[in-house]
């Protein structure tokens, strides 16, 4: 995929259904996706990441899907 527009045509459907969300969280999910990978080819090609053999800094690999972290709840009063 190439844009925004393309996955979400290729995901649409199978989000919408799979999870029983309506229309915006669908679209909302698709574009959080596309901004995260475009974050990383961005980082990746201003060096952000650090060389891969250097110990202690982050690497990342573009072909490597990103993994999306569990909301916490928020504490109780």
């Amino acid at each position: 995929m190439k844009d925004r527009n393309g996955l979400q045509k290729a995901m649409y459907a199978d989000l919408k259904a799979t999870f029983a969300l309506s229309a915006q969280p669908v679209v909302r999910a698709v574009m959080k996706v596309v901004d995260a990978y475009a974050t990383l080819k961005t980082n990746l090609r201003a060096g952000n990441l650090g060389p891969p053999t250097r110990s202690g800094t982050a690497s990342a690999s573009p072909s490597a899907p990103i993994g999306v972290a569990p909301q916490s709840r928020p504490r109780e009063r």
